[in-house]
């Protein structure tokens, strides 16, 4: 009965030890997927800042010419 509980106890604190590292791998994918996504609005950003940037100068140019 002794050897039996051992052989429960070791299992279950395999089970605990597994399960940690899928939620583990879990977080770090989604935390790949949230610092891509971030990657893609920090560069369409940047691509409308430069739009911004040279329509204003654009537009200075032009008032310049009046």
């Amino acid at each position: 009965m002794k050897n039996f509980l051992s052989i429960m106890a070791m299992l279950a604190i395999l089970m605990v030890a597994c399960t940690g590292k899928a939620k583990e791998q879990k977080a770090a994918e989604a935390e790949a997927v949230e610092i891509e996504r971030i990657d893609s609005v920090t560069a369409e950003m940047d691509s409308i800042r430069n739009m911004i940037e040279s329509s204003a100068k654009e537009v200075d140019e032009l008032i310049n010419d009046l």
